[in-house]
């Protein structure tokens, strides 16, 4: 059932109109990370209530090298770090981590299309650290019995030194509405 109810005989308000309105949620400035796998957290951070279901989608910007089949180090990787009890059925279109190595992104490459469970790290590829890429992701979260909040978090997927950088200035952002 969608959120919020309404019942013959309700008034009208503010607050439950803005209630069902899509939320966008940006990453305000550039992040780096270089030598490191660690997952930090991004500035991308949805607040949850318990009980409640939520729909987004994510467009993740970002620039990285490209890891050359796993050979060397570059890429992106990322997940979501939920309240205990939280899951995140989610889809993700993203470029594949293992048949572009050395293909001209101007005519396109291999996109890998997933359908992860809430726990699972995905891994993209990248193709230079001055080309700017983006991941698609969208789903739902559907919250247990503990409010908090739905935290992206990243690291380069291989460690090495030229930094991997997730991309503000809005361009890495994320769409929410509560559904239920």
């Amino acid at each position: 059932m969608p959120y919020p109810q309404w019942f013959a005989g309700m008034t009208l308000t503010a607050d439950r109109l803005n209630a069902s309105r899509m939320k966008m949620v940006v990453a305000s400035e550039n992040q780096e990370v270089a030598e490191s796998t660690n997952l930090v957290a991004s500035e991308i951070v949805i607040p949850l209530e318990s009980g409640a279901t939520y729909w987004y989608h994510l467009v993740l910007t970002y620039s990285a090298r490209n890891t050359n089949n796993d050979t060397e180090g570059g890429g992106i990787r990322w997940n979501w770090l939920v309240p205990t009890g939280t899951t995140a059925p989610r889809q993700i279109a993203c470029l594949d981590v293992q048949t572009n190595s050395g293909i001209s992104l101007t005519y396109g490459g291999t996109v890998t299309m997933r359908s992860p469970a809430t726990s699972t790290e995905i891994r993209a590829e990248g193709s230079g650290v001055n080309d700017f890429l983006s991941a698609h992701e969208y789903g739902s979260i559907q919250v247990g019995g503990s409010s908090g909040s739905a935290v992206l978090q990243w690291a380069q997927w291989a460690a090495h030194a030229e930094a991997t950088v997730l991309r503000g200035a809005t361009r890495t952002r994320c769409f929410y509405t509560r559904v239920q």
